[in-house]
């Protein structure tokens, strides 16, 4: 009888192990979504500039993209911790022009956002660099 029952324990516990396996092995660990922080755009005399790096700083972090073909982007986080800092505190966007003279040469520019404002859209419109003498 004992060894009965101890034959049943034993195919329940596979069961059960066979069957935990098999979701994780069909539906995998599933992914933290990125926290939003800002999205935007960047341009120069109203057109959408690319591959333009843009970061935002908060925590004593960055966290950085770079603008798509027309002058969009988007800055996320895994860190809850540091969307936290950006929402109570505010956080600072700052746009750089990281693609050399391909698009003309860019002044950096850089924005404070106040706390409360995540997500938050910027839109930054940057000039041209001025000539040095």
């Amino acid at each position: 009888m004992k060894t009965m029952n101890w034959f049943k324990r034993s195919l329940a516990g596979l069961l059960s192990a066979g069957t935990t396996l098999l979701l994780a092995a069909c539906y995998g660990a599933t992914d933290m979504s990125m926290l939003p922080i800002s999205d935007g755009r960047v341009t120069h005399d109203g057109v959408g500039v690319p591959n333009l790096q843009v970061c935002v700083h908060a925590a004593g972090v960055a966290e950085c993209t770079v603008t798509d073909y027309d002058g969009n982007f988007a800055v996320g986080t895994f860190d809850a911790y540091f969307e936290g800092q950006a929402r109570d505190n505010g956080y600072g966007v700052c746009v750089q022009d990281a693609d050399g003279e391909s698009y003309g040469l860019l002044q950096s520019r850089c924005v404070q956002i106040p706390a409360g404002n995540v997500p938050g859209f910027v839109y930054l419109e940057v000039d041209d660099e001025p000539l040095s003498d």
